[in-house]
């Protein structure tokens, strides 16, 4: 089992979470089907420091999650090796706060593209977060200028949450049904602040690839890391609700933050997927949205300081391993339209 890692000592969770380096540990290639092995191709910007062309934008947030999203999607670039990415960073630099992580990156985020059968999949890691930036929410605007510049028709926002719902466990995945902003603290008093998006129905090719006769295995590749106490089955997918927060909360048996009285529906908590959903809503033909979050905390007993802090531990010793898990669900609903 991989313990290791490294962050900066702010004595912050929301920003010990963005920034956690998970240590190195292996990543076993799943049996893929024949054709839609993930193979990533060289990559650069455009003349004018634009996005590449692309079928379908992946963006994730943590660091740990650009690191799963790279190991399962870009198999030979390590997420060190991805491209920077700062297009119009005038238009942002004014939205950063001393919190934003985009500040100290110098940067809008990193990506690199991978071939799923016939598409191009841009994997972009956001330095912007709802969470940490202006409450001009540049991660929305970050969401539509990436999909403007490759012209995708698919945008998946994608990484790790808090797991919700009865029966959620520990490396599970919620292939989201809406996205939904409970935003209570510094984001609150907007339109936008308590508001829910829908995800684009599936297609029939994308239901098949998330069927868990060819998920299955591709998780099963590098089960066995996680603890039975949280994981006493195999990881399975959800459809239901995505509830972003701005601050770090989780789902416990109490119900503490209210997240199961909002949505009855929710089976994951995140900081980031409704800015992605506002953004592409404001566009004038938005492409497909898709939300793929594997529940890289469990479900805990209470809300206190000392519950706070074991999710926090179970994080930074798991998270790599669930995080995998929905990297893998994003390929799925990428393949599912590379078989259409």
């Amino acid at each position: 089992m991989t313990t290791g890692g490294s962050r900066a000592a702010s004595h912050d969770l929301l920003l010990d979470r963005i920034m956690f380096e998970p240590a190195e540990t292996e990543f076993h290639e799943p049996p893929w089907p024949s054709g839609l092995a993930p193979r990533p191709v060289p990559t650069a910007l455009g003349a004018d420091g634009s996005l590449p062309p692309a079928d379908a934008v992946l963006i994730t947030w943590t660091a740990a999650e650009k690191k799963a999203l790279a190991s399962v999607l870009t198999p030979s670039v390590a997420a060190a090796d991805w491209t920077k990415y700062s297009h119009d960073w005038t238009k942002y630099v004014g939205q950063l706060t001393d919190r934003s992580p985009a500040r100290d990156a110098k940067c809008l985020g990193e990506f690199y593209v991978t071939t799923i059968g016939r598409l191009r999949a841009c994997c972009f890691h956001s330095q912007l977060h709802p969470a940490t930036d202006a409450a001009t929410l540049p991660a929305a605007q970050l969401a539509a200028q990436a999909a403007a510049e490759t012209g995708a028709k698919l945008i998946i926002t994608t990484g790790t949450a808090g797991g919700a719902g009865t029966g959620t466990v520990l490396g599970d995945v919620n292939v989201a049904t809406a996205a939904a902003s409970l935003f209570t603290t510094r984001l609150a008093g907007h339109p936008w602040s308590q508001e829910t998006w829908p995800t684009s129905p599936l297609t029939a090719g994308q239901s098949k690839m998330l069927g868990m006769d060819v998920l299955a295995p591709l998780f099963a590749a590098n089960s066995g890391r996680l603890p039975a106490q949280w994981a006493p089955r195999a990881p399975q997918v959800w459809y239901g609700d995505t509830v972003s927060t701005d601050f770090f909360a989780f789902e416990d048996e109490t119900d503490h933050y209210g997240l199961a009285a909002y949505k009855p529906d929710i089976r994951d908590v995140e900081m980031d997927d409704a800015a992605v959903a506002y953004g592409l809503s404001a566009m004038a033909e938005p492409p497909a949205l898709a939300v793929a979050r594997n529940a890289s905390d469990p479900i805990m007993p209470g809300a206190s300081e000392d519950d706070a802090k074991n999710a926090e531990e179970i994080y930074e010793q798991y998270g790599l391993y669930t995080t995998w898990n929905s990297a893998i669900a994003s390929w799925a609903l990428i393949a599912g339209l590379a078989e259409s």
